[in-house]
């Protein structure tokens, strides 16, 4: 069974324990699918459709280009400050 990542010992010094990244562009992409729910609007659909006098599809749209935005400046943060600490460590 595997330890952490990081060996503390007389000839490694003070090392700074840290988490390995495992996680692949495919996994992340289907932990995003499941975690979205894309069936989680259906239940909503008739009464948003209805207060929404048929433009339901167009809020959804609009809605999808917020969340890309955000998306896209979290990944540029990322890229800036990779160490900076996210959700997932």
């Amino acid at each position: 069974m595997a330890g952490p990542s990081a060996e503390v010992g007389p000839s490694s010094g003070a090392a700074t324990p840290h988490l390995r990244r495992v996680l692949k562009l495919s996994d992340l992409i289907f932990y995003g699918i499941v975690l979205i729910q894309p069936i989680a609007p259906v239940p909503l659909f008739g009464v948003a459709q209805d207060l929404s006098q048929g433009h339901f599809v167009t809020t959804i749209l609009i809605a999808m280009f917020a969340m890309l935005i955000t998306a896209v400046s979290y990944g540029r943060m990322a890229a800036l400050y990779p160490a900076a600490g996210s959700a997932y460590t």
